[in-house]
C-alpha cells in the first residue's frame, strides 16, 4: 500500500476534543453528562473531540525531526485511541440503526490500525452491508492490503445489493492485488508475476461486470484501462516502455539510450512537498554515485514548464531533467501521484518502484553492484 507521510493526518480531519480526565468531582460531572447525552450528542462529542486530537497530532507531526518520530505519530494517530471505544459502545446499543452505522464508519476511518478494526468491520459487514454508505470505506481498504482487508472486499462485491458498492470493491480488490505483486516482485519475481496476472483477471472482470458503475468523476471501466496498462507495462519485472525526452538543455533521449546504466526516474513537481523533500538526498546520492553507470532523471509535471526553470534556478538539481506536463506521459503511464518513483536495472527492467533516501540507495546501489 501506498501512504505518503503527512497526507494521511490531514486527509482524515474529522472535527474534534481529547475529552481529558480531571479530579473526582470532573469524573463524575463527566459521567452524569454522558448519561444525560443521547447517543446522537454522544457521537458529536466524540468526532468533535477527534478533531481537537487531530490538531494535536498535526503538530506534533509537523515539528517531528527524524522518519522514525514522524512514523510513530502517523501510527498513534491511525490507531484512533480511545476513540475507537467509545465509538463501538455507541454502535453496540443498537448495531443496526443509522447511528451505529455513522459510529462505526468513523471507527473505521480514524481506527484503521486499531486492535478493534476487525471488530468494527464485522459489525458494519454484519449489519449494514446493505447501505450504499459502506463505498466510503473501500478505497481504505485497498490501501491496508492485509489479508483481513481483502476479505472484507471480497465479502462487500459478493454480498452487497448495491452495484456501484460491489464495482468499487472489485476494482480495489485488483489494485490491492498490483500493489503486493510489486511489493513481492522486487525480491520473488515469480511469485511477483503470479500475483500480477491474479490482478490481471480482476481487472478484465471489473471491466466486464461494473465498467459502467462512476468511481469519482471516470468510470470503473476507465480506471480499469489505466491499471492494467500499469499491470502490463510498469509493475516490477516489466521493460519500462521506451520514451524520447527532449529534456530541458534541448538535447532529445530516448530511455533505451540508456541501457547498461542503473537509471531512476523521478515523476515529480514543484508544488509537491514530499517531491521537494527528497531533493538533497538525491543530490546526495547522484553526487556519491558520480563515477558510477548511474543516471537520475527528474520528470516534472509542473503545468507551466517556466515554473520548473524558475524553480531550477534557486535549486541546485544537477541531473537530466525533462518537463511533461499533466498530460503526455502523465496520462499515458496512469501517474496516479507525486512523485512516482521507477528503479530501473542495466537491461531496461523496473526493480523498484516508489522507495526513497536509505531504501532508494540500497537498491540502485545493489543493481550496479549485480552488474560488476
Amino acid at each position: 500500500m501506498r501512504y505518503l507521510l503527512g497526507i494521511g493526518l490531514v486527509g482524515l480531519l474529522i472535527g474534534v476534543p481529547v475529552l481529558c480526565a480531571g479530579d473526582t468531582k470532573d469524573e463524575k460531572k463527566e459521567e452524569k453528562k454522558e448519561e444525560a447525552l443521547s447517543r446522537e450528542d454522544k457521537l458529536a462529542e466524540i468526532q468533535k473531540a477527534h478533531g481537537e486530537f487531530s490538531k494535536e497530532m498535526q503538530k506534533k507531526f509537523a515539528t517531528a525531526e527524524t522518519t522514525e518520530e514522524k512514523v510513530k505519530i502517523r501510527n498513534e494517530f491511525f490507531s484512533g485511541g480511545k476513540f475507537v471505544d467509545q465509538l463501538l459502545a455507541i454502535a453496540k446499543e443498537d448495531p443496526k440503526d443509522d447511528i451505529a452505522l455513522k459510529a462505526l464508519l468513523l471507527a473505521s476511518r480514524i481506527g484503521s490500525k486499531n486492535e478493534k478494526a476487525g471488530d468494527v468491520m464485522e459489525l458494519l459487514l454484519k449489519n449494514h452491508i446493505d447501505k450504499k454508505e459502506m463505498a466510503a470505506l473501500i478505497p481504505m481498504l485497498g490501501d491496508q492490503g492485509t489479508e483481513a482487508s481483502q476479505k472484507a472486499l471480497e465479502t462487500l462485491e459478493a454480498k452487497s445489493p448495491n452495484k456501484d458498492v460491489k464495482g468499487m470493491a472489485a476494482f480495489f480488490l485488483a489494485k490491492a492485488f498490483y500493489e503486493k505483486a510489486d511489493e513481492i516482485g522486487a525480491e520473488d519475481p515469480a511469485a511477483g508475476e503470479k500475483l500480477a496476472e491474479k490482478a490481471i483477471t480482476q481487472l478484465e472482470a471489473v471491466k466486464t461486470k461494473y465498467g459502467d458503475v462512476k468511481m469519482g468523476r471516470q468510470l470503473i471501466a476507465k480506471a480499469a484501462e489505466g491499471m492494467l496498462f500499469e499491470l502490463k507495462n510498469l509493475r516490477v519485472g516489466a521493460t519500462l516502455p521506451d520514451v524520447e525526452m527532449t529534456l530541458l538543455d534541448g538535447k532529445k533521449l530516448k530511455l533505451s539510450e540508456l541501457r547498461g546504466k542503473v537509471v531512476v526516474l523521478d515523476i515529480w513537481a514543484t508544488w509537491c512537498g514530499p517531491c521537494r523533500a527528497m531533493i538533497p538526498h538525491e543530490r546526495e546520492m547522484v553526487e556519491r554515485l558520480k563515477d558510477k553507470p548511474f543516471q537520475l532523471i527528474s520528470i516534472s509535471a509542473d503545468e507551466d514548464k517556466a515554473d520548473l526553470e524558475k524553480f531550477l534556478e534557486k535549486e541546485k538539481m544537477p541531473w537530466m531533467h525533462y518537463h511533461v506536463g499533466t498530460e503526455g506521459l502523465v496520462q499515458d503511464w496512469n501517474i496516479r501521484f507525486f512523485p512516482t518513483i521507477f528503479v530501473i536495472d542495466q537491461k531496461g527492467v523496473i526493480r523498484g518502484k516508489n522507495i526513497r533516501e536509505k531504501e532508494l540507495e540500497s537498491k540502485v546501489e545493489a543493481l550496479l553492484g549485480s552488474a560488476k
